[in-house]
């Protein structure tokens, strides 16, 4: 799909199969019951942001395949991501590394084969009010020099909604 600087792309109700690759500032909103939106990729990271802002809502994120990949990949600068059911079978559910400085608020992180989010390199983001659970090692994970603000959450093993 094509779209310029800023677009606000609102995402209908279905199931959507092919990664989405954000290369622009752009936002991404579900407009619907959450559980009525899906991007729910095999084997590939399911989102990657490659832009300074992307703001993401209302969506729920899988990785479904067994594939080494992540549901979000946010690898630059001061993206968004409210309100999403984000899971992955490959690694982490959420993967944040390089300059990212995202905020991550009020989500469901879920069922990741690995961590729920993985914060790396120099990340400053914000993780705010999620909900993050069912995940088979930690919760969040902090690696490198990154230096995260971690507020309100509700970290836990066992899956409950």
């Amino acid at each position: 799909m094509e779209s310029n600087a800023e677009d606000r792309i609102i995402i209908r109700l279905g199931t959507y199969t092919d990664p989405v690759t954000v290369e622009k500032n752009v936002c991404l909103i579900g407009e619907g019951p959450l559980e009525d939106i899906r991007l729910q990729v095999t084997d590939h990271t399911a989102v990657t942001i490659r832009t300074e802002t992307c703001h993401i809502e209302n969506i729920s994120i899988q990785q479904i395949g067994i594939q080494e990949s992540f549901a979000p990949d946010i690898a630059l600068e001061s993206s968004t991501i409210v309100g999403c059911n984000i899971s992955s079978k490959g690694l982490a559910c959420i993967s944040l590394h390089g300059t990212a400085s995202p905020v991550i608020k009020a989500n469901k992180v879920r069922s990741g084969t690995e961590t729920g989010i993985m914060i790396a390199g120099q990340s400053q983001a914000i993780i705010d009010s999620n909900m993050v659970f069912g995940n088979e090692f930690a919760g969040s994970e902090i690696r490198d020099e990154a230096n995260p603000q971690i507020n309100n959450n509700h970290i836990y093993g066992e899956t409950r909604e």
